[in-house]
């Protein structure tokens, strides 16, 4: 019965895609940007015309998002470190998705120029893997990770990187 659903849906996709005329018609102003920015690739174009400034707004919103939650964080009690219990298998799993976390961001930030928002993706997947590992491992573990790996100075010189 699955396979008879699956051919379904295939005539009907495929009846679908045959039957769609497809026009390659510009909306009102893409060549113009096109023209102006001489870039071949449409996507790239429009994101470097308009989109340029909306990334640099995220990065500051998400900049003062980060210092005020590092300054919430630094003002609450700090609970002893010995207190926190993990289980063995979510410490093991946590590496391999961090691995897989930063694994992807490479991908992703290498590829992204090619694809709209490719960077930003690339941060957040990067985030995402960090975040669930720190959450899911040690925080002793994960704090001296961090310490190991100049995070904050590094952190520190893509701000300044990217607002000069």
């Amino acid at each position: 019965m699955k396979i008879l659903g699956v051919i379904a849906a295939a005539v009907i996709f495929l009846f679908v895609v045959l039957q769609a005329r497809i026009d390659l018609v510009f909306p009102e102003g893409l060549e113009e940007i096109i023209e102006r920015t001489n870039i071949p690739n449409a996507v790239t174009a429009i994101y470097l015309e308009t989109r340029l400034y909306d990334t640099i707004f995220e990065v500051i919103v998400f900049s003062i998002t980060a210092l005020g939650v590092t300054t919430l964080f630094s003002s609450l009690p700090r609970s002893a470190e010995g207190s926190q219990q993990v289980f063995g298998s979510v410490t093991v799993y946590s590496g391999g998705l961090a691995a897989l976390s930063v694994t992807l961001f490479l991908y992703v930030v290498l590829e992204g120029h090619i694809s709209p928002g490719g960077g930003f993706v690339g941060g957040v997947v990067l985030a995402t893997g960090i975040v669930t590992y720190g959450l899911t491992s040690n925080f002793a573990k994960a704090n001296s990770h961090y310490d190991r790996f100049k995070i904050k100075i590094m952190e520190n010189a893509s701000l300044l990187i990217i607002f000069s």
